[in-house]
């Protein structure tokens, strides 16, 4: 856990990883896994993350292991815009259905990339040929075809983030939105809800 939390010793975390067993490496306090402690810490100055990516995933039962806030690995990696990280999550079978604390999916934290990244362009033009050359937007196209392939729709997140406003409570219209979808109850946070919604009848 401390060799992935501190980016400046990405080669001691390398060397640890190559002896460690298959198992759950859980930080009971935050439920967190060391993949997501290790892609939390984003700036990594050796350039090893696709290969301890790798090493991590091999290491994890359970690539939906959320965080007490219910972030995935995935969810993490496009928080931190780590693009091509969430395409090698999603490569090896990480899910896009979870939800977070705040009914949030993985598309509500794309359409809010995205939502925020126009505004840039807008306010500074020159940026979007930057964008539109590098290999984060390849990378995000890559990300991006497999929510549509699934029934994802950037649309109908950037509506929900709209109708959402500023209001992240518990039973607002990202709770009901999240009621009204088939995958409502899946991972964690899901089975918490439908206990939840039980013990309320």
């Amino acid at each position: 856990m401390m060799t992935g939390r501190n980016q400046y010793i990405e080669d001691w975390l390398t060397l640890t990883l190559q002896y460690l067993k298959p198992r759950h490496w859980i930080q009971q306090h935050g439920n967190t896994e060391v993949v997501h402690t290790y892609i939390n810490c984003y700036s990594r100055p050796t350039g090893h993350g696709s290969e301890i990516r790798a090493m991590l995933i091999r290491l994890s039962l359970d690539l939906n292991e959320q965080t007490k806030d219910g972030s995935t690995a995935l969810t993490l990696a496009v928080e931190q815009l780590s693009y091509s990280g969430a395409v090698q999550l999603l490569q090896v079978g990480a899910g896009l259905a979870c939800y977070d604390e705040y009914h949030r999916q993985l598309m509500h934290l794309m359409a809010g990339n995205y939502r925020h990244r126009l505004r840039q362009q807008r306010k500074y033009p020159e940026v979007r040929g930057e964008w539109e050359a590098s290999a984060e937007k390849r990378d995000w196209d890559r990300l991006m075809a497999a929510p549509r392939q699934q029934g994802f729709s950037l649309t109908e997140a950037l509506v929900d983030l709209e109708k959402q406003g500023d209001d992240l409570g518990h039973r607002g219209y990202l709770y009901q939105r999240r009621l009204q979808r088939d995958d409502a109850f899946c991972c964690r946070s899901g089975r918490e809800l439908e206990r939840d919604l039980r013990e309320a009848e």
